[in-house]
């Protein structure tokens, strides 16, 4: 089947005609007789009818819902080598349009192609509620199933594009949609209109001087929204020091901020820049300052302020999925976060003047919560189906993972605070109110504290007193109980 579209760039009229697609971007490839780009993607083309705005789910597997924020993870079923593995959404993104699109094209089209395969991928981290492989959910397969995502991969045209179109989203009737796309105009006509953009069409389009803007709104519905996305905030990590609170977070654009009082006691926000996803973790000790946080190439990385200044970023390799807490104890480091496959693991400094890395097993999810006391660590964190767990170490062994705590929690972390014989810990909702599981013994007390939060929450005790500082609409925001009654949420960031 043939037939036309007309698009008016630049006061010039695009004829494209549905055959001639292929042949007007075959300088930088061709399609095989299947319609497939020859990278060997087949596009995200989907062979369900079913509209692409069918809501499948209610929430994404991992707790994640917004038409707004973008997630800062996502959980992709790697298919041939049977597990899921949760990375940093940003770097998803990067390590799948060099594979959708040939990376050689016009900038304009890499960026329509970055702009869909996010948006593909959003959709699906609001809505894979009902997905899993083996107990394990996820938001998107690795393969045509969904994606091709091959880690490692981004080159740097394609990442430029999606770092170029990082803070947009669109959305059609106020919502993230299921941007699919194919390689041709005639391979995605069996579509309704609006629903599929052609990968070549892409490039021809380009190449008649459309921007990424104008090439969406070609092929997606009438009425596309364009919009900046507010900022995300995948968590916050905070110190006391003095009576003074220490927050850190990561922005949007990957750095990691600090908020704090100066000598003049005023609060003053630092840019400590670093590209870095997740939840931080953060000691003090002496003057010093010690924050982790997982690169969005999945390394452990380490910044350090000693002698009145902070020092570069350090690299303490390995692979991380986002979100960490730590403990020091002595002079060592206990970093605590997740393996992509979801296994806990626990990186500690100094062993033998080295890191030693152990897996610790399980497979929960999100910022893990760790408290320490007398030589026994407690580690808490979540199932992707919400169940709050406690694995604790002591007598020299790790002992099994174990239920805490009744109701359902989100899976995006937890923090764990000590308060003298009781321990607290804090957790998001399933519906985004901050909750309270504690414990002075064997049995646990749940608690509602109310108040919409994005991300998990992170807690400092003192005195009698809790502070909690959580995420926001890309706002970090504070409350705090004087052993009372809790304050309301206020803005802090």
């Amino acid at each position: 089947m043939s037939y036309k579209r007309t698009l008016v760039v630049g006061g010039l009229v695009a004829v494209l005609a549905s055959a001639g697609i292929g042949s007007q971007a075959a300088a930088s490839g061709s399609p095989d007789p299947s319609g497939q780009i020859r990278v060997g993607a087949k596009g995200n083309f989907l062979t369900s009818k079913a509209s692409p705005l069918a809501i499948v789910a209610s929430t994404g597997c991992g707790g994640h819902y917004s038409d707004t924020v973008a997630p800062t993870s996502i959980r992709v079923y790697r298919v041939a080598l049977g597990r899921v593995d949760t990375v940093s959404f940003e770097q998803y993104a990067k390590d799948v349009l060099p594979n959708e699109w040939i990376s050689s094209w016009h900038p304009a089209s890499l960026q329509a192609g970055a702009m869909a395969v996010k948006e593909f991928a959003w959709y699906w981290t609001n809505h894979s509620a009902a997905r899993s492989y083996a107990g394990q959910c996820y938001d998107v397969r690795d393969d045509a199933g969904s994606q091709v995502y091959k880690p490692g991969t981004g080159r740097a045209s394609t990442n430029a594009a999606v770092d170029a179109t990082w803070p947009t989203r669109i959305t059609e009737r106020g919502k993230i949609f299921q941007a699919q796309y194919c390689a041709t105009d005639s391979a995605c006509a069996p579509r309704p209109a609006g629903t599929s953009m052609s990968q070549y069409g892409s490039q021809s389009l380009a190449g008649f001087g459309s921007t990424y803007q104008q090439i969406l709104s070609h092929y997606y519905y009438p009425g596309l929204t364009f919009s900046t996305s507010p900022p995300a905030v995948a968590g916050v990590g905070a110190v006391s020091v003095g009576g003074s609170d220490h927050v850190f977070w990561v922005a949007s654009s990957g750095q990691l901020m600090q908020r704090s009082r100066n000598a003049a006691g005023a609060w003053v926000t630092q840019d400590l820049g670093g590209a870095v996803t997740g939840t931080p973790a953060v000691l003090y000790s002496g003057g010093r300052y010690d924050v982790f946080a997982v690169a969005r190439s999945g390394q452990l990385y380490k910044l350090t302020f000693t002698a009145g200044k902070w020092l570069p970023w350090h690299d303490m390799g390995g692979s991380w999925a986002p979100g960490l807490a730590a403990v020091r104890v002595g002079s060592a480091y206990h970093v605590f976060g997740h393996r992509t496959s979801g296994h806990l693991q626990q990186a500690t400094y100094p062993v033998a003047g080295s890191w030693l890395t152990q897996d610790l097993g399980g497979v929960t999810t999100g910022a893990p919560g760790v408290t320490y006391s007398g030589g026994r660590y407690a580690v808490y964190a979540t199932t992707s189906a919400g169940t709050l767990l406690q694995d604790t170490y002591s007598g020299g062994s790790w002992h099994p993972w174990r239920v805490v705590g009744a109701a359902k929690v989100n899976p995006s972390g937890v923090s764990a605070v000590s308060a003298s014989t009781v321990t607290d810990v804090f957790e998001r909702g399933t519906n985004n109110a901050l909750q309270q599981d504690y414990t002075s013994g064997s049995s646990w007390t749940h608690r509602s504290i109310g108040a919409g939060i994005d991300t998990a929450p992170a807690a400092l005790y003192a005195g009698g007193n809790y502070t909690v500082y959580a995420e926001h609409q890309g706002v970090v925001y504070k409350a705090t109980y004087n052993g009372k009654t809790w304050s309301s949420f206020s803005r802090f960031s």
